[in-house]
């Protein structure tokens, strides 16, 4: 007789298994009457029929998490072929935990042998979003603080990025396509396909909304030195080496009130 342990591990094996109940009990080597003596059939349905049920049931929750988590995917994909997507992603990264918060997470670069060749940059973009709305809290910078601040200690103001940020590469324009850029799923199915154009990306969680933006230049330099912390003096000398001497201080100075008010720099 088998134990707990080992019938719960079938019967998990059984649900999970993405070609269906009867296969994965041809492929583990059991038979119908094996789980017949765990699951209990009558006329109306067989034991695999019974545990069909919830194989269906456990692959549509999944389904919906997806779905929910890669909206603008699934809007660029349509109904029919989003579902086939994740029957072939769920074969090659089956759920492994009990929670379903990361069931998505190796989506973009599955898509990366997919075409059109720009879905792997919106799930890539669709998933760091949603893997930073349950980041982490910090102390916010505020203008407040830099008000309080004497002109000549400027320099020596230690910047850092908060934790619910990420920088990103995209080689396609999916940061303004349709429910990627904020908009409901219903416009994005309208939207301008992508095209190839690189950008650096910042996506961040402001509150309970995340947000994203493509960067300039001098945004790239300014917020690759601030993600791994840098004083203020330093964004000053960014802002000499890509602006005229003239108008450098006043960029260097918007950069920072901008990165404050979208709550993206620590205290």
């Amino acid at each position: 007789m088998s134990s707990l342990k080992e019938t719960e591990s079938l019967l998990f094996e059984l649900i999970t298994a993405p070609e269906g109940v009867a296969q994965a009990l041809r492929e583990s080597g059991r038979s119908a009457s094996d789980l017949a003596r765990m699951i209990v059939g009558d006329s109306r349905l067989s034991s695999v029929g019974r545990l069909d049920i919830y194989a269906n049931m456990y692959f549509y929750r999944i389904l919906d998490v997806l779905k929910a988590d890669f909206p603008s995917v699934l809007s660029a994909l349509g109904e029919a072929d989003f579902h086939n997507l994740v029957t072939d992603y769920l074969l090659a990264f089956p759920s492994s935990h009990p929670s379903l918060r990361n069931v998505g997470a190796q989506l973009p670069a599955f898509l990366l042998t997919r075409t059109p060749a720009w879905l792997a940059d919106l799930a890539r973009l669709e998933w760091t979003r949603h893997d930073l709305f349950d980041g982490t809290d910090d102390e916010l910078l505020t203008l407040a603080t830099l008000q309080a601040i004497a002109p000549e200690q400027f320099a020596e103001l230690p910047l850092k990025m908060v934790r619910a940020a990420r920088l990103i590469e995209l080689e396609f324009s999916v940061d303004d396509y349709g429910s990627a850029a904020g908009e409901s799923v219903e416009k994005s199915a309208a939207a301008t396909e992508p095209y190839r154009q690189s950008k650096t990306v910042l996506v961040w969680r402001q509150g309970t909304h995340v947000s994203h933006r493509a960067l300039d230049p001098f945004e790239i330099r300014a917020a690759q030195l601030i993600v791994s912390g840098a004083r203020f003096g330093y964004v000053c000398d960014l802002a000499v080496e890509s602006y005229s001497l003239e108008e450098a201080p006043t960029r260097a100075f918007q950069l920072l009130s901008r990165l404050v008010n979208e709550q993206l720099l620590i205290a």
